[in-house]
């Protein structure tokens, strides 16, 4: 609760990153960072953040009890809303929107109830469980600018790849807070890479799952 500490540590983290950000793109413009190099920084920063905490939104916790409510509670979460289970389920203390139904989409839901299932009703690992899974579609988004790149600007692969990879905004949007966003994305990355293969029914169903994820 101290504003002016907490403001002037974020200000200075958030920069100190984009001052990074700045001079792999540099490395990278002039050839010095190759595409090994940069998917070892991509791995390393995913395997760190998977473990962070989600502080800069409460969107994941909303994440585990929509998960639970189907798997726990047996509720439809479309026709029951949070603020039900106020003084049963502590989780909801910690939550936004608990006056909603969920704005989350059935196929989203479902890609959730695995991650909820292998965490065996531990709060900490159901959390590690849902970040990792949102930070396999980061990696899958990277891949796909990588090969949508292939086709379009083969020399500037890199480049273009670490633009979009090591981007703090995309970074602590998929891996610290962990929004779904970057699932949806990544899948529609993927309908673009398939459609420059003239694979047109494929790209047209991941662009239709794309969609599916968060209309």
């Amino acid at each position: 609760y101290q504003r002016p500490a907490s403001t002037v540590l974020f200000v200075g983290i958030i920069g100190f990153w984009f001052l990074l950000y700045a001079m792999g793109l540099r490395a990278a413009a002039k050839g010095a960072l190759s595409m090994g190099h940069l998917w070892k920084l991509v791995g390393a920063v995913t395997i760190l953040l998977i473990f962070s905490y989600p502080a800069f939104s409460y969107d994941l916790f909303n994440y585990v009890f929509t998960a639970k409510t189907v798997l726990v509670y047996h509720k439809n979460p479309y026709e029951i809303i949070p603020l039900q289970f106020a003084g049963i389920d502590p989780l909801v203390s910690i939550m936004r929107w608990t006056h909603l139904p969920s704005a989350y989409t059935p196929l989203w839901i479902m890609l959730t109830l695995p991650a909820y299932l292998l965490g065996f009703g531990k709060f900490l690992l159901v959390v590690w469980n849902l970040k990792l899974l949102v930070a396999l579609f980061y990696l899958l988004a990277v891949r796909g600018v990588s090969r949508v790149l292939a086709v379009v600007e083969p020399k500037k692969v890199v480049l273009g790849t670490a633009i979009f990879a090591l981007n703090p905004l995309v970074i602590i949007e998929s891996l610290v807070s962990a929004h779904n966003d970057i699932a949806m994305m990544a899948i529609a990355i993927w309908a673009i890479v398939f459609f420059l293969e003239k694979k047109r029914i494929v790209s047209l169903i991941l662009l239709s799952i794309s969609i599916a994820i968060k209309l």
